[in-house]
């Protein structure tokens, strides 16, 4: 069913808020709408109905300002929804609930039994329609409620306590203590499924597993979670280690300390688009368009972003004029900007937020169009320019320089977070707090164990006062901390837990976590223990100094390269040339990883539902109707969100529309789609599949298309000879048909589907051709690779300029 989630309710929320409020600052709208909308989302799963939370308001003799504007913004949300019929779909999460409840008793009460056992876990009490559920399932002959950790179904527990929302969950069930089977321990004689499960379960902690470590700062904490790791992959081979971590920068620190090792965690945890590199960069250029001064230029060109020809000269001039004039000189300044003759300065005024997008997009592309072309957060930041786009469609009134900053500094906080799937550990999983519950590893890390952090500090209401959320039946905010001392109480039971804290962060001391301090009661820690931690400390050490970690040698344990390979496809060949390293893992090794944490659609998914798409669809405009039954089966067995199943449709129709259109422009004889060509390069069998050939003018010429659903190479990819793809499958088609490659037109068709600006959208056939001298180029490269491949003993090593971290070998498998 469509459900109205918590992103549309916010985007609905901020139109709203924009409209009433035109004054206020864009910031604080989007603050204002987040607020608004997480507090709906209580009042939702709470069972409360849009009319009570509106009329509790009317009762209110003396309502205060801020309750005033929740109150107006309400009646406004709620007026858009009965007008466009959705508050069906506002309620639905809680309506499903509901409906299961009743589905279950009408197939008993038809059937007289369930079909299979059905069992209810990962319960919290506080929810009504959960409760519900509950209490259907337990008046079924096959239902069953799993409450892990309760010991007596009748005690009071204070709300910050583990158990609190369970033991409130027994009790609005109302069932007897008779009701409920204890479940202690595995070969207990009444627990015999317990014994089934992969993972030793104990009924208790033990104190002798723990180890407590204290770091100087966060980047101290960091490199002690990777000594663990780092000690864990060595000695105990067939572990799965997991780190929790409540911190998103300390969780960055860990991340970028484990890639001295050639791998990241596996991770729930996301860097925020604010937080990276290119859109840092981003607000350094926008900066300087606003002040255009020699620091905030200086700025500009000393950013490793920014790519500009003779950089190493140009670097050594801005440092000599540095050296010499004072940093404010205003004929300094112009001095240094004549180094960069097509840097764009001159503003256009007052412009619409899309034309803003499309004149910075540009200027980046010149000043770094490798990092924003191929760097993950560069097309991310690219990417939510887009989706910006379509939101702001329908608001084309022109906003000066400053508005327009202050736009995306308060709009990227609304943005995706990223995910980075690059060198991601099948072994090392690194999660959120809130995924603690869910952790069976034998080694486990907790992190980041300070108050504010690890339970994070409860901030209040800033629409309802304690007291208005009791009236109104909301759970109270600090049953919040109960359910954050369940996960942490869930991690304890592995067969080692490290616990790490920061002493200091930013140069602020910091109050161990509650958590700890209720831990240090009955764990004393002992003098095993201390001496542990102190090897930690010493290793950690010896990485902040960037010296050689003092670890036991053990011999490498990769096979040599006496593999015979004589095939390889283009995909491999540029593997190969970018990351010998994952190609020797993937070709060598036959390695495959595990599925990644918490991902949902990726990119490369949506390229591949294009791709199968275009092979079979008919290229007659005639045949619209037919077009959408074909992307609507494609579509409709995903299994994501029914929002991104309309957007998705859209963007794929556009794309279909443009290509059947290009397509009847063109004209083509004859139609080829996903041939599959090879030819002998080196005495290598090199093949490939071509997405489509077109034969024109009689057939005497050859249109080679590569449909780009991702990243189009940048030119200077294709001027470097880095881009493999097109040229290979030229002189494939070149051998197999006897043509010159002067008779062969190769072109990326971008396929992006969503609008790129006012006029047009994100579909176009690349202004980038392969030419005869670049393909030439570019095989010529493939030859020398394919040499190397041949001729050197290990192929696969990277050279000494890449990695320099002594004492760790590439190619070890930890």
């Amino acid at each position: 069913k469509n459900i109205l989630g918590n992103i549309q309710r916010v985007h609905i929320l901020l139109n709203i808020l924009k409209k009433t409020h035109p004054t206020k600052p864009y910031d604080l709208l989007i603050d204002f709408s987040q607020s608004i909308a997480t507090l709906l989302d209580e009042v939702i799963l709470s069972g409360i109905a849009p009319n009570e939370i509106l009329s509790y308001f009317y009762t209110l003799g003396d309502i205060k300002p801020h309750q005033q504007i929740l109150h107006s913004t309400l009646v406004t949300y709620y007026d858009y929804l009965h007008k466009n019929h959705l508050i069906e779909r506002t309620q639905q999460n809680f309506n499903d609930i509901i409906d299961t409840a009743h589905l279950l008793e009408e197939t008993y009460y038809n059937n007289k039994k369930l079909p299979h056992p059905i069992i209810l876990a990962g319960t919290t009490g506080t929810i009504p329609a959960v409760q519900v559920l509950a209490k259907t399932l337990l008046s079924l002959e096959n239902g069953y409620v799993v409450l892990p950790g309760l010991q007596k179904s009748s005690q009071d527990y204070p709300i910050t306590h583990p158990l609190y929302t369970q033991a409130a969950f027994v009790k609005a069930i109302g069932k007897e203590d008779t009701a409920y089977q204890h479940w202690y321990r595995v070969g207990a004689d009444n627990s015999e499924l317990m014994s089934f499960f992969d993972n030793h379960i104990q009924d208790l902690p033990a104190q002798n597993n723990f180890l407590f470590l204290k770091a100087k700062t966060l980047l101290h904490e960091a490199q002690l979670v990777t000594a663990v790791i780092r000690h864990h992959l060595e000695e105990s081979p067939d572990d799965d280690i997991a780190i929790v971590c409540a911190d998103p920068k300390l969780s960055l620190y860990i991340q970028n300390s484990l890639q001295k090792y050639n791998f990241q965690a596996n991770s729930s945890l996301s860097l925020s688009i604010k937080q990276s590199v290119a859109f840092k960069f981003l607000l350094l250029y926008l900066n300087f368009l606003q002040v255009q001064d020699l620091k905030s230029l200086l700025a500009l060109v000393k950013h490793p972003f920014f790519q500009v020809t003779g950089r190493i000269n140009v670097l050594n001039n801005i440092d000599a004029f540095e050296a010499k004039i004072k940093i404010d000189d205003v004929e300094t300044y112009a001095k240094c900007l004549k180094l960069f003759p097509d840097l764009e300065i001159k503003t256009q005024g007052h412009l619409s937020i899309i034309k803003w997008f499309n004149y910075i997009r540009k200027n980046l592309d010149y000043m770094s169009a490798e990092a924003y072309g191929i760097k993950h957060d560069g097309e991310a930041v690219f990417q939510f320019f887009d989706e910006l786009s379509l939101l702001e469609k329908k608001n084309l009134s022109p906003v000066p320089l400053q508005v327009f900053i202050d736009y995306v500094k308060s709009s990227f906080k609304l943005a995706p977070p990223l995910n980075n799937q690059d060198n991601l550990h099948q072994r090392v999983t690194m999660v959120g707090s809130l995924e603690a519950r869910h952790i069976t590893a034998s080694i486990v890390i907790l992190t980041a164990l300070n108050e504010g952090q690890w339970p994070p500090t409860i901030k209040n209401d800033i629409w309802l006062s304690k007291l208005d959320r009791e009236k109104l039946g909301m759970p109270a905010l600090d049953r919040r901390l109960g359910l954050s001392a369940h996960d942490f109480a869930s991690t304890l039971s592995a067969k080692k837990v490290y616990f790490t804290r920061s002493l200091k962060i930013d140069g602020t001391p910091t109050q161990e976590s509650r958590w700890l301090r209720r831990l240090f009661v009955f764990c004393i820690e002992s003098e095993e223990q201390k001496k542990a931690a102190e090897w930690f400390y010493d290793i950690a050490k010896q990485l902040q100094l960037s010296e050689t970690a003092d670890y036991q040698h053990k011999a490498p344990s990769y096979p040599l390269c006496n593999t015979k390979i004589n095939k390889l496809s283009v995909s491999a060949l540029e593997l190969l040339n970018k990351n010998p390293y994952t190609f020797y893992t993937r070709y060598i090794l036959k390695l495959r990883p595990r599925n990644p944490w918490f991902l949902g659609l990726s990119p490369a998914d949506i390229g591949n539902i294009i791709h199968k798409i275009l092979e079979h669809i008919s290229f007659d405009t005639d045949q619209q109707d037919s077009f959408l039954n074909i992307i609507k089966k494609a579509i409709d067995p995903l299994n994501i969100a029914p929002p991104q199943k309309i957007f998705l449709q859209n963007q794929i129709s556009t794309v279909v529309n443009f290509v059947v259109n290009a397509t009847q422009v063109a004209l083509p004889q004859k139609i080829l789609r996903e041939e599959k060509l090879q030819a002998v390069l080196n005495n290598f069998m090199v093949y490939g599949i071509a997405d489509r050939i077109d034969f024109v003018h009689n057939q005497n010429e050859i249109h080679l298309i590569d449909y780009k659903t991702g990243v189009e190479p940048s030119k200077a990819m294709i001027e470097k000879g880095e881009s493999f793809q097109l040229p290979l499958l030229t002189y494939m088609l070149s051998c197999m048909f006897k043509k010159d490659y002067a008779n062969i037109i190769s072109a990326y068709w971008v396929l992006k589907g969503y609008a790129k600006d006012d006029t047009g959208n994100g579909c176009k056939i690349s202004a980038r051709p392969q030419t005869p001298e670049s393909i030439e180029f570019t095989i010529d490269i493939v030859k020398k690779l394919l040499k190397h491949f041949l001729e050197n003993h290990n192929p696969f090593l990277p050279t000494d300029e890449v990695y320099k971290n002594q004492g760790v070998h590439p190619l070890e498998r930890y």
